[in-house]
């Protein structure tokens, strides 16, 4: 591979063309074919992210196309297949979460990712924003003590474009449970790191919304999951996009020796009296760590997302240098897993469910 990374695009809606500046911003990629099923807004698409080669057919886009890797932007249910078709080709993946749509999915990828020689990461850009990655540099230098109580809340009113993309209307809120999980839950594995949920029990607030069509939507409005740990921690995840309110993504984490909540810091080593909260905002800057604030200063300058710049930057230095990437295949089964197995659970009447290692698969 020469210096620069030839990526594809799969999927043109506001993901794949959203992060075209961080694409740019990293110089280390180049874009070099899309692709979609819609041949009316190819044209369009191709104009933004300046490509000349465009496909309807992923398969011939596989097969054809000069890449490296692919980003896949498409509905969740095409996750697997896609991701397998490329890796089983030598071709790179960037996968956008969910990773699958079932635990039997979750099987198929984690066996293509052992047999290919190509990386596969999952695109959990939340672990890259500043507010969690201010908490896990705390968290690494034990800053919390022994953790054993977080949070992850990830609310979002998606009613209003369900006609629009008949997918979310079938895997999102088609099934009930928690269907969307890993940006309440891929934050709270990082700053826990090597613990993994072994086990989790849902509960939602009732069958109270309705489509556009009349029907009854399966997924209850607040659904609420809860996990236990290997490490005997517990945490509590919400992933609510139903509930009519503006969108809202937060998080907690309690430990023997501090606690963080949606903004407010305490840590034993910096005051004694956990009555006396600090913003996290006036400390973060000194316990990120300086590659951190530089890509900070990079991404005001070009006007990117910093998540998603240091996210591309990850994947294509571990492509570059063949070293293991940030969020592998395990790590990305760690954030959905648990999202699956809750759909069991609340079937159930919110029994407490085993969460599989995909580390024994």
């Amino acid at each position: 591979m020469s210096d620069r990374l030839k990526l594809g695009i799969v999927g043109i809606n506001w993901r794949g063309s959203d992060i075209k500046p961080a694409i740019d911003a990293t110089g280390l990629i180049d874009v070099t074919a899309i692709c979609a099923t819609r041949p009316d807004r190819l044209a369009e698409a191709a104009k933004t992210l300046g490509v000349e080669a465009t496909y309807t057919d992923y398969d011939r886009f596989l097969d054809e196309a000069d890449v490296d890797a692919v980003f896949l932007a498409t509905p969740m249910e095409l996750h697997v297949a896609q991701s397998v078709a490329a890796m089983e080709r030598g071709i790179h993946v960037l996968c956008e979460v969910p990773a699958a749509t079932d635990v039997e999915e979750c099987r198929v990828l984690v066996d293509a990712c052992q047999r290919s020689d190509a990386v596969f990461m999952i695109a959990e850009q939340y672990n890259y924003r500043r507010e969690p990655a201010a908490i896990a540099a705390m968290a690494e230098r034990g800053a919390f003590g022994d953790m054993y109580y977080a949070e992850g809340e990830f609310n979002q009113n998606i009613q209003s474009i369900l006609d629009k993309t008949p997918w979310r209307r079938r895997w999102q809120v088609g099934v009930n449970g928690i269907t969307y999980g890993p940006h309440s839950l891929g934050p709270v594995l990082m700053w826990m790191a090597g613990d993994r949920v072994t086990s989790v029990c849902c509960a939602g607030a009732g069958r109270r919304y309705r489509d556009g069509r009349g029907e009854l939507l399966e997924l209850e409005p607040a659904a609420t999951m809860l996990c236990r740990t290997a490490r005997g921690a517990l945490v509590r995840v919400r992933c609510d996009l139903l509930s009519e309110r503006p969108m809202g993504v937060h998080y907690q984490l309690q430990g023997t020796d501090g606690f963080y909540d949606r903004g407010d810091l305490w840590l034993r080593s910096r005051s004694a009296d956990s009555e006396q909260s600090e913003s996290l905002d006036a400390v973060a800057e000194s316990f990120l760590p300086g590659e951190y604030l530089e890509a900070e200063a990079k991404c005001r300058t070009s006007g990117c997302a910093c998540d998603d710049y240091l996210m591309l930057h990850d994947f294509v230095e571990s492509v570059r240098r063949g070293e293991a990437v940030t969020l592998d295949i395990h790590q990305a089964m760690d954030m959905t897993l648990p999202g699956l197995v809750s759909q069991q659970s609340i079937a159930q009447h919110s029994a407490w469910v085993n969460v599989p290692d995909s580390r024994e698969f």
